[in-house]
């Protein structure tokens, strides 16, 4: 049974966690007038007490405790339900940078996506580590111990450069078509971001890894976010024309 406390580190519910291979996994306390679970983030009345602007944002409440026990009091988690944009705002109030710390299955890197998502339409800043070593943070750290877990957090990528790499599994780089077919999808990828210094950035990068000339790569960028932006005014105009 795990407590569960609101920022001002009141108890309101509890997270209960099967020891077996029982269905479900978790179960926690139905919502109440003061517990919410699509609002609530597990240790932030913890964390929030740190000097650091980055918190550590988890899967479970085993991950939060495995990372405070290893001196990570930054750590935290979402409350038994798939991450929500109430929860994304209480951690904005808190930090400036969340590092995504999910398992590194296949699961646990949709959830990822699924936050980055979530995460980007607030102010902060958002890095990814990559699970090396273990399935999740409280295996990696039990097997390797915090320098190692303190190495990949340092390490941890932009959510941009998070979304290239995964991108980049899909395709044999080493033959022109599927070069040609990572980049479509790289600079799809990039397209959503409105920023020319990272587009520079970026697109040096990709020149440099793939051998093909920035100047085609950023051409293409621009090309592709105009487009984009077309598309979305065709989308907001036709929306606004139904309302009315």
């Amino acid at each position: 049974m795990f407590p569960i406390f609101d920022i001002r580190g009141n108890l309101i519910a509890f997270g209960g966690r099967v020891l077996d291979d029982s269905k479900p996994k978790y179960v926690n306390t139905s919502d109440t007038l003061v517990y919410k679970k699509s609002q609530g983030v597990f240790a932030l009345n913890f964390a929030k007490r740190g000097t650091e602007k980055t918190l550590i944002l988890c899967e479970g409440y085993m991950d939060v405790i495995a990372y405070h026990q290893a001196g990570f009091e930054n750590a935290v988690a979402g409350l038994g339900t798939a991450f929500t944009p109430e929860q994304a705002k209480l951690l904005s109030k808190y930090a400036e940078e969340v590092i995504l710390s999910y398992d590194g299955d296949e699961a646990g890197q949709k959830a990822t996506r699924k936050a980055i998502g979530i995460l980007s339409r607030t102010p902060l800043r958002i890095r990814v580590a990559k699970m090396q070593g273990g399935k999740d943070p409280d295996e990696i750290i039990k097997k390797f111990g915090k320098d190692r877990m303190r190495q990949i957090l340092t390490s941890a990528v932009g959510d941009t450069e998070f979304e290239l790499m995964r991108a980049m599994q899909g395709f044999d780089i080493s033959s022109a078509d599927g070069k040609v077919a990572y980049l479509e999808r790289a600079v799809d990828i990039l397209s959503h971001i409105n920023n020319a210094i990272q587009w520079d950035v970026y697109a040096s990068k990709l020149s440099a890894q793939l051998d093909v000339d920035k100047t085609a790569i950023v051409v293409q960028i621009e090309k592709k976010a105009k487009q984009r932006a077309k598309r979305e005014t065709k989308e907001q105009f036709s929306k606004a024309a139904t309302f009315n």
